[in-house]
């Protein structure tokens, strides 16, 4: 891969200048992770601390790889889905001699050789901060940023001699580390997850089946007073208002039946179509020691097969972790649960990475890819692309063209936290779901009532207004707190759009390609081992870390209606009608929150746009009140994601919809007949 050089001093948005579709514009042998601009320097990091680093090998003729791979992807091509054997990829790999260049110069700085790649893509090494200094001419310096300490380089890691032109990049020079994307249910009022129920006493129907219920009014009144008086009318979310157990249910949890029913699977499981000879990869971090038990748990709570040595791995590229991270383990259930909710006749290896160090993602990812252990490979984590760097960036984009060249489907969340401008200040796509070989995911909230019957869906992002608070009555005006969520989109900053998104806007890669259920607040249920609790529990979560095993599920059965591997999926879906994948619009109801409020002012109404401020690009939505008990009400509102826009056609929320059953399926499997058969049944491929 070759890389430019690229001087990263803020967190601005970035020139950009591309050699090919998929590649990045970066500093040379790695640059200065952005987040550093914006963090506390606290000085040198201590000289005898032990670091790993991954040196990335500079690829023979990249550049033709690039156009290889994009054959690959292009209808007509004599080369469509005739995917790279590991022999074909030899030709762009390193030789043995410039592997060696590298190694010794690494060597003679006393740093410790980890490991060689087989195919000679990279060398994973490790060393005290001062030897790592030394070796790449680099400082290595300790900051806080968002309330966390890292260490990251302050100068471009640069080798010596003859090994600095035979290297790409260098990864592992900072611990900043991705997030996973897993979301759970939770009160708004304070922050804290909706409860969670013993197993024993769930019976997989402790959590109400559906969303909302029918319009009513609500009168508010402040306590001890007579006025203000607040009159609000709405769609109700949460549990039934006839239930005497109103204010003690949470709101909802779906179960696999029912997201399965909102793909349409259930006709293709009629035809036998479950993922049968089919591999979903699953990667995570640090791991669960009860991830086998708490998924036969979900399985037998919602009648899925139970996972066993013949279906279900456990692999540890690097070896196990050493030190345990309890806050990886329900998104680790949720990956695993989900995926196998979808399609539960494929088999499932779950790959734990070390750390959440984006060195040891890369790792994981490649060893996923090189040993072939799947047709589709499910990543429900990363982090915004303006506190990354074109190291990172340039390695992860890499590693999964790589997969793409093998006709394996890299399948990633876009985050959880719509435009991120929150958190950032500017607008940030996520990475890695930003390279141009990966399919994005975005997400959508489900269950939304319909004004003619039915259920609808649409983008995820949610706004929440208090109506009334316990002791202090009717707000006047309303309380508008703002996005409390959303799915994550929009354009990068590093990568060019590759040939299938030519029709989109703009000229940088678009995300999300595809979307899946990830509203919380629409969620879907787990099991799992809670660490805080003990025992086994069922809870409810969302986030597009959801999103992403749903949509890997569903590839792994439009394999197996192919036969073969059908390798990306963006391209293919990009290239569907409105028949084979659902697009999802902006959703509003007749019957939306609005309300009057009555003062010593006289009345002041407050149309459904009113309450929901301050929204943003998005002005039609759905809304519901919801019954906190109590005398506690808020509007909630679905659709409504940060600047991000839910619209007919592509957007940046939703990417082209979500699938459509069969249709999708069969369009997906039709998407790859050109290919002349010539593909191998997945998992038999080595």
């Amino acid at each position: 891969m070759t890389l430019l050089k690229l001087t990263v001093s803020t967190l601005l948005p970035l020139a950009v200048v591309t050699l090919s579709p998929g590649a990045a514009v970066a500093q040379s042998h790695g640059g200065v992770p952005s987040f550093t601009a914006h963090a506390l320097d606290q000085g040198h990091a201590n000289a005898n601390e032990e670091m790993g680093v991954t040196v990335w090998m500079e690829l023979h003729n990249k550049a033709a790889l690039d156009k290889k791979v994009e054959a690959l992807y292009t209808p007509g091509s004599p080369m469509y889905h005739k995917w790279l054997s590991a022999q074909d990829l030899k030709a762009y790999a390193p030789t043995e001699e410039e592997m060696e260049t590298v190694r010794k110069e690494l060597t003679s700085h006393n740093l410790s050789i980890l490991e060689t790649e087989p195919n000679h893509l990279a060398i994973r090494a490790r060393g005290t901060v001062s030897q790592i200094e030394e070796a790449f001419n680099t400082q290595i310096h300790q900051f806080h940023y968002r309330n966390r300490a890292y260490h990251a380089n302050v100068a471009a890691p640069r080798l010596a001699g003859k090994a600095s032109a035979l290297v790409s990049t260098v990864t592992g020079l900072n611990n900043f580390g991705v997030h996973p994307y897993a979301l759970r249910q939770a009160d708004p009022r304070t922050g804290r997850p909706t409860a969670a129920v013993p197993l024993a006493k769930a019976n997989g129907i402790y959590f109400a089946s559906q969303c909302f219920y029918h319009a009513r009014a609500v009168t508010l009144t402040t306590q001890g007073a007579s006025l203000p008086v607040g009159v609000f009318f709405g769609n109700v979310y949460g549990a039934d208002p006839n239930n005497t157990k109103q204010g003690t249910l949470s709101p909802c949890g779906y179960s696999a039946a029912q997201v399965q029913s909102t793909y349409g699977l259930d006709q293709a499981y009629k035809q036998k179509l479950n993922g049968a000879g089919q591999t979903i990869v699953i990667i995570d971090a640090y791991g669960s020691p009860t991830i086998t038990e708490d998924a036969n748990a979900f399985s037998a709570l919602n009648k899925l097969p139970q996972l066993n040595a013949k279906n279900f791995q456990v692999i540890y590229p690097e070896g196990q972790p050493f030190l345990p991270n309890t806050g990886w383990i329900p998104e680790i259930s949720l990956d695993v649960e989900w995926a196998h909710a979808m399609a539960p006749g494929a088999n499932i290896k779950l790959l734990i990475a070390a750390s959440a160090q984006d060195n040891d993602f890369q790792y994981t990812l490649l060893y996923a890819i090189t040993h072939h252990l799947g047709s589709v490979i499910s990543n429900s984590y990363g982090y915004p692309e303006l506190e990354s760097g074109p190291a990172v960036l340039e390695a992860y984009n890499e590693v999964i063209e790589l997969g793409a060249a093998a006709g394996i489907a890299v399948n990633f969340a876009t985050g959880d936290s719509g435009d991120n401008v929150a958190m950032l200040g500017q607008p940030s796509a996520s990475v890695p779901s930003d390279s141009p070989y990966a399919t994005a995911v975005g997400g959508t909230s489900v269950g939304l009532p319909k004004s003619g019957g039915g259920n609808g869906q649409t983008g995820w992002g949610n706004n929440l207004t208090y109506l009334s608070f316990a002791m202090n009555g009717v707000f006047d005006p309303p309380l508008n707190v703002g996005n409390y969520g959303g799915a994550g989109g929009g354009p990068s900053i590093y990568f060019r759009k590759p040939a299938y998104q030519k029709s989109l806007p703009g000229t940088m890669r678009q995300q999300p390609d595809v979307s899946a259920l990830a509203d919380p607040f629409t969620g879907t249920e787990i099991v799992v081992t809670d660490p805080n609790l003990g025992g086994q529990y069922v809870e409810v979560y969302g986030g597009t870390s959801l999103a992403a095993p749903i949509f890997s599920g569903i590839w792994a059965i439009a394999n197996q209606k192919a036969g073969h591997w059908l390798g990306q999926a963006a391209p293919i879906i990009a290239k569907m009608n409105s028949h084979e994948i659902t697009d999802i619009v902006p959703v509003s109801s007749p019957e939306d929150v609005a309300g009057t409020v009555f003062d010593s002012s006289g009345p002041t109404y407050y149309s459904p746009s009113a309450l929901a401020n301050p929204l943003q690009n998005q002005t039609e939505f759905f809304s519901a009140l919801w019954d906190l008990a109590n005398g506690q009400y808020l509007d909630l509102t679905f659709g409504t994601d940060t600047s991000l826009t839910i619209t007919p056609g592509w957007d940046n929320v939703t990417g082209y919809g979500t699938p459509n059953g069969m249709a999708f399926i069969n369009a997906a499997a039709k998407g790859a007949a050109k290919d002349d058969g010539n593909q191998k049944n997945a998992d038999d491929r080595k």
